[in-house]
């Protein structure tokens, strides 16, 4: 047990460092290390808009694990821009102006009830395959770009997440579970 420790102190600087931008990627020249990555990307895709308080109140929130945001028909391409780049545990809640995404650590994202199209079941996407239909995966559109964002349930029943997704999907657009 004591030569695990300062191997495991070791790995979490290391995952500190990677994710602050202080040390080079892996494979060195001609990648982004993730920091960059996050900045060129929101350079690409824009800002959500801010947590504001015509989001309105969160009726329920629901803990779940959030694995990635991909650009539809892309799935094996992340969406990194902040506050959705990493994934980890986060809260999600519906409010009458929409969803709130809060990932650990990153931040609360908000998605407008009208930029939501849809919402259903996946099995895999990018760094994460599981039991049939055992992700979520929430369809919005951000600007003109329609992404995807998934997630595993924990500790909530699915259907009552599903459920939840489906009522702030906006009436212009109907609902679909797309």
């Amino acid at each position: 047990m004591v030569t695990l420790s300062p191997l495991m102190h070791w790995g979490w600087v290391d995952d500190q460092r990677t994710r602050l931008g202080a040390c080079p990627s892996a494979s060195g020249v001609g990648t982004l290390r993730p920091v960059e990555r996050v900045e060129s990307q929101g350079q690409k895709y824009g800002h959500l808009p801010p947590l504001t308080a015509e989001v309105g109140t969160v009726a329920r929130w629901f803990d779940l694990l959030y694995v990635a945001t991909t650009e539809v028909g892309k799935p094996m391409e992340r969406v990194a821009v902040t506050p959705l780049a990493f994934r980890g545990k986060a809260r999600v809640g519906v409010a009458p102006g929409g969803v709130v995404i809060d990932v650990v650590g990153e931040g609360p994202a908000h998605i407008p009830a009208a930029s939501v199209v849809g919402a259903g079941l996946a099995t895999w996407t990018i760094d994460k395959a599981v039991d049939p239909d055992g992700l979520i995966f929430l369809r919005w559109m951000w600007g003109e770009l329609a992404v995807e964002s998934y997630f595993r349930v924990v500790d909530h029943p699915r259907d009552e997440v599903l459920g939840e997704l489906h009522s702030v999907m906006s009436e212009n657009r109907g609902e679909s579970s797309l």
